[in-house]
């Protein structure tokens, strides 16, 4: 693009580099006129100022001069001593004039001349500064004549070494750019380089094979060897490229001019820019260093119709050039892009009066045509020698080049740059990082009662403390008795302490009887041999102890009915067996005692109502608390008990609270510190929402109590206490509720955010729950492809792009169509699947060959919410959900509550009932799924079928069966072992859940799978209709003949060995299982089993499961079960869910089962 413009036929030097601001010198060019036909001469400055618009160049300082100019440059000389502050301008005239000017003197308008000389023979041609020394100016003129002035003393120069022979006209010098005392001179047909310490050319390239005609050299401005030479010979327009190593042929030829070159320009600031500009009137910007044949060239300025013959880079500003051509102009061109337009010049009209009167030839461009100029590829000097940049994950991305080497090869075939880039892990929340990586380790190991002892003692605080003491209680056998010695009411401690009182108060009441029994003893020792010798045999002793056994009250009962007192009516009461008037009596003379004695033999709903009345007419605090340990109703005491005492009131609900009511009681109670008292008892409530499992509750409370909610310690120390309570939840048995929208999941995703800051982002993925946020499904998918795996859940919308030949050949299948025949089709639903939307997973699951502790998988992070699925499309939609029974229906929609405490496991410690006992296991169940249900986390059955009766509402106050005292705790309770690891389980949410239970009785009834079901897919069996739908579908039932049981067909012999492991394992295990329960998971493992058997039958496992299987086998030959969890674990999150969910955990129940066992095999 064309930026400035001035008109004038002159020769051009830019200002040095170091010079501000650019500047460009024109000296009159010689042997030329414009079209004034002036003969005049002048060296004029011109300033460079792209911010202003139009072509004008405002002129800055001129002098006229008495000689024309074949060549000027501006060279730096005298710069940094300040001797000439905007350095030397010289130039080469006729008659052999060497003008030397200060152009700060001519800016000045002052007399800038320095020195002249006419040493020279003919005109000067040619002048360079040298690049090392700028004191020292090169020139060269006609009769092969070239001097190396020195600008400090120019009188007397020197000459490089024997004039060249036969005496020619030296058409360039050039200084190397990398030697200093190298000097390349070009005449008409060779080119001479010239080394100045001996004073003799030490080289002489020429082309014997073409027919050049030199006109100018330039040296590469990095690789001192290589030089380019142009040919002016409009037979021969090339420019060729030599290396003075291997001077024999040039290393290649650029051939895109189709006339003379008169000027080439190499630039300084990069070896990939040359440009040249000759007789075809062209200016062309080839890269020389390409392989391209025939040289490539980069862009071509546009130009005029007259030939340019000078063209330079100005040094300060390499994206900007200039050019002289013989059309009176001295053009500035940008190669950083843009447009320009071209119009045709009027200045030879205006030379000629009348001339405008003459018709002018058509122009054949538009005068709205316009050109652009861009460079293919960024230049040198716009590309960063060095940088970096922050990525995502806490990555740092430096970069660095280094020049290359010097080369000592084949020439032609530059070294590259070297091109270094680093990758950094840059951390800046190293503590973050250290308590994170603790707690998952805590979480994959299940040792969450050491990480809480261990807080317990790294805090200071006393609430944070005590917070941590009672998260460690639920890792206790009897977590409610843990806490309620953490209130303060160490059940041991509390006996202690009433037995001593009772002790104490027995003391003062058995003072009187001590005499009596001091008297006695006297006597008994007393007693004597020599007594005994006498003929005494201590006789009357005993006689006298027969004689207080005498004294007793032997006086005959009396029954008085004949009187009209309390005493009378209720022996006649008695006698006609109306109890209840009997303690009606007793209740109306306070004989409370009596009464509520009477009332137990008078019958369960005769008592309520007695207890009732006592508790009714009695007002004590003592009495009111008996009153809910009779009644239950801790509702109430939770309710509208002093808010003070709030250590008391979850004292009694951790002592007497059902099940069932046990997380209400708890939340209830936390609500309340909450909102009383202004909210200075919220940390108290946090207490109440972890005996109650409930972490969104403990979160808004964490919220109130933090200053800084943002820091990472407080996040940390939140996520610490929600992770260990989640996990305390599910080793209880019950099922931890999903995450929803929230204070929560809110806080997690910024939690989340720093972890992945940090590079952690395994682990932050697995808290990402809430994706419905933008900002945090943006974080998810970039997490997932960062870690090579496909997003569950992509942010953006997909749009399906058909290319037109496409979308034509629709349109044209669409007008085809008769009309006719698209009418009478009738559309057809599409089969709806929860797999529709989903992309197939891509797996990055690997497992080395050899070592069993390099095994490194990238197994995807299961979320904290709602689990994502891992699935390609299923072969077959799933069967629609069968009719929920009330049964199943109740226990899907079961709040938290018995999750936390589910019916079938009690604290032993704390609460019993012998109901509960009796019906622990009224029918031994086990589980039997269709889509084979992988094991819970606790890794025992949970039976669905058992209905429990703990409370009846029917009931206003308890029978003596429904009270849960810790005193009536039994010897042992039943306690489920929790096997495997649950943090490396995945989660995952059916897809259409449906689970077949299978009672001892027989019979099958359909209901809704547990919590971690997997959806059913291939393996998932055909599901038979209903009675109801057979009876509409089938008018009457036809008996047939059940089909043969099929052979099957061998296991391929590579894969014979899992089977082989496998059943010799689960064989020494059903022989050494003694427990029941024990023997029935085997039984069920034996079935999935056999379903893995059936698939390598069929040769339909991929390559990275079977490598899996295989390894799971070394592991157990060795004996290493821990190990084959882990990589069970990492085959259950890396591979196809599909594939693998029908025998994996089957599996992981086997390697459970063989490790608890302790059996090996040998």
């Amino acid at each position: 693009m064309k930026v400035k413009e001035i008109d004038r036929t002159a020769n051009i030097a830019w200002s040095p580099a170091a010079h501000h601001p650019i500047y460009l010198a024109a000296g009159t060019a010689a042997q030329q006129l414009d079209a004034t036909f002036s003969t005049t001469a002048a060296l004029e400055i011109y300033g460079l100022n792209l911010t202003e618009p139009g072509l004008d160049m405002s002129l800055k300082g001129n002098i006229v001069s008495d000689y024309r100019f074949h060549k000027i440059v501006w060279g730096s000389g005298g710069m940094s001593n300040g001797e000439h502050v905007s350095g030397v301008l010289v130039g080469g005239a006729d008659g052999g004039n060497l003008l030397a000017y200060d152009p700060a003197k001519l800016l000045e308008g002052e007399n800038a001349l320095v020195c002249h000389n006419d040493k020279h023979t003919g005109p000067i041609n040619s002048l360079d500064f040298n690049n090392f020394q700028p004191n020292l100016l090169a020139s060269g003129a006609a009769e092969s004549e070239i001097f190396i002035w020195d600008l400090n003393n120019p009188t007397t120069p020197m000459t490089p070494g024997a004039k060249s022979q036969p005496a020619e006209v030296v058409t360039c010098v050039a200084w190397n750019r990398q030697v200093q005392h190298i000097l390349a001179s070009t005449f008409s047909a060779k080119c001479v380089v010239w080394d100045l310490r001996k004073n003799e050319p030490i080289i002489k390239v020429s082309d014997t094979t073409s027919r050049i005609r030199c006109k100018v050299v330039s040296w590469h401005p990095e690789v001192a060897t290589q030089l380019c030479l142009a040919s002016e010979d409009d037979h021969s327009p090339v420019i060729q490229l030599w290396d003075l190593r291997f001077a024999t042929s040039p290393l290649k030829t650029l051939e895109h001019h189709q006339r003379g070159i008169l000027s080439i320009a190499w630039c300084p600031q990069d070896p990939d820019l040359l440009l040249s500009c000759g007789k075809d009137n062209k200016i062309l910007c080839w890269n020389p260093n390409s392989n391209i044949q025939d040289g490539e060239v980069v862009c071509e300025l546009p130009t005029s119709d007259q030939w340019s013959f000078d063209v330079s880079w100005c040094p300060r500003n390499p994206a900007v050039i200039a050019s002289s051509s013989f059309d009176g102009h001295v053009s500035v061109y940008s190669l950083m892009g843009g447009q320009q337009q071209i119009q045709p010049s009027s200045k030879l009209a205006e030379s000629f009066p009348g001339a405008d009167a003459f018709a002018q030839p058509p122009v054949q461009q538009s005068a709205q045509h316009t050109v652009s100029v861009s460079l293919k590829k960024p230049p040198k000097w716009l590309r960063k020698p060095v940088g970096a940049s922050f990525g995502f994950g806490g990555r740092l991305v430096t970069f660095v080049h280094e020049l290359p080497q010097p080369h000592h090869g084949q020439p032609g075939h530059p070294t590259p740059p070297i091109h270094q880039v680093y990758i950094s892990q840059i951390v800046t929340e190293p503590e973050l990082l250290n308590r994170a990586t603790q707690l998952e380790s805590a979480l994959n190991t299940s040792n969450l009662a050491d990480f809480c002892e261990k807080k317990v003692q790294a805090i200071t605080d006393s609430y944070k403390q005590l917070a941590w003491n009672f998260l460690q209680a639920n890792f206790d056998q009897s977590p409610r008795a843990s806490m309620l010695s953490l209130l303060g009411y160490n059940p041991q401690d509390v006996n202690t302490q009433i037995n001593a009182m009772i002790k104490k108060r027995e003391s003062k009441v058995d003072s009187n009887e001590n005499s009596v029994d001091d008297e006695m003893s006297n006597k008994i020792s007393s007693l004597s041999t020599d007594v005994a010798e006498e003929g005494d045999d201590g006789s009357l002793l005993f006689d006298d102890i027969a004689s207080k056994e005498e004294n007793v009250d032997l006086t005959p009962m009396t029954i008085k009915t004949d009187k009209d007192d309390i005493d009378s009516m209720l022996s006649r009461a008695l006698l006609t067996g109306n109890v209840a008037a009997a303690v009606q009596l007793c209740l109306e003379d306070k004989r409370w005692a009596d009464a509520i004695i009477l009332a137990q033999a008078g019958g369960q709903n005769l008592l309520q109502q007695t207890q009732k009345c006592y508790f009714k007419a009695m007002h004590s605090d003592s009495v009111k608390l008996i009153s809910a340990v009779v009644t239950s109703d801790w509702s109430h005491v939770v309710d509208h008990c002093d808010i003070d005492c709030w250590k008391e009131a979850l004292a009694a609900v951790l002592a007497y609270a059902r099940p069932e009511e046990f997380t209400f009681l708890c939340e209830t109670l936390g609500g309340r510190l909450e909102a009383e008292k202004n909210g200075i008892m919220v940390q108290n409530a946090m207490l109440c929402y972890i005996c109650a499992g409930n972490y969104e509750r403990l979160a808004n409370c964490w919220v109130r109590t933090q200053n800084k909610i943002d820091s990472p310690d407080s996040l940390q120390e939140l996520v610490e206490q929600v992770m260990v309570l989640r996990k305390a939840v599910e080793q209880m048995g019950g099922q931890s509720p999903q995450l929803k929208t929230g204070t929560l999941s809110s806080l997690l995703g910024r939690y989340a955010t720093l972890l992945a800051a940090q590079g952690s982002l395994s682990s932050a993925v697995t808290y990402l729950v809430d994706t419905s946020e933008p900002s945090l499904a943006l974080l998810q998918d970039r997490i997932y492809h960062c870690l090579g795996l496909q997003s569950p859940n992509c942010p953006f919308q997909h749009v399906e792009v058909k290319s037109a030949v496409t979308l034509e050949q629709q349109v044209s299948q669409n007008k085809q169509q008769p009309q006719s025949e698209m009418v009478s089709q009738v559309p057809t639903m599409p089969q709806a699947t929860p797999y529709s939307t989903q992309f197939p997973p891509v797996s990055s699951y690997g497992y080395p060959p050899t070592t069993m502790t390099q095994y490194q998988a990238p197994a995807p992070p299961s979320p904290l919410g709602p689990p994502m699925r891992q699935s390609s499309q299923p072969a077959a939609a799933p069967p629609p959900p069968p009719q929920a029974s009330d049964q199943s229906s109740s226990l899907n929609q079961t709040h938290h509550i018995s999750q936390r405490y589910p019916r079938h496991l009690h604290d032993p410690s704390v609460y019993q009932d012998p109901q509960y006992q009796s019906n622990f296991y009224p029918s031994v169940q086990y589980e039997y799924s269709q889509n084979q249900v992988p094991y819970s986390q606790t890794g025992y059955f949970q039976p669905q079928s058992v209905q429990q009766s703990f409370y009846n509402p029917g009931q206003s106050f308890g029978a003596p069966a429904s009270t849960y005292t810790i005193a009536n705790t039994p010897a042992s309770v039943y306690q489920p072992t929790n096997f495997g690891n649950s943090a490396t389980m995945p989660h995952y949410s059916p897809a259409n859940p449906m689970m077949l239970t299978h009672s001892s009785g027989g019979s099958y009834e359909m209901s809704k799978p547990g919590w971690n079901d997997p959806p059913m897919l291939k393996c998932a069996v055909k599901q038979q209709p209903s009675n109801w739908e057979q009876s509409q579908t089938q008018p009457a039932p036809q008996k047939t003949m059940p089909e043969p049981p099929k052979e099957k067909g061998p296991i391929p012999p590579e894969h014979q060995v899992l089977q082989d492991i496998f059943e010799d394992l689960r064989n020494q295990c059903q022989q050494v299982a003694t427990n029941p329960q024990t023997r029935r998971k085997l039984d069920d493992v034996a079935r999935k089993l056999e379903i893995l058997y059936d698939v390598l039958r069929q040769n339909a496992l991929s390559s990275g499961t079977i490598l899996g299987l295989h390894q799971i086998v070394q592991v157990i030959q060795q004996g290493d079960y821990q190990t084959a969890l882990g990589v069970h674990s990492q085959l259950v999150s890396s591979t196809n869910f599909s594939e693998t969910s029908c025998f994996l955990p089957g599996l992981k129940v086997l390697l459970q089962v063989a490790q608890q066992l302790s059996v090996y095999l040998q």
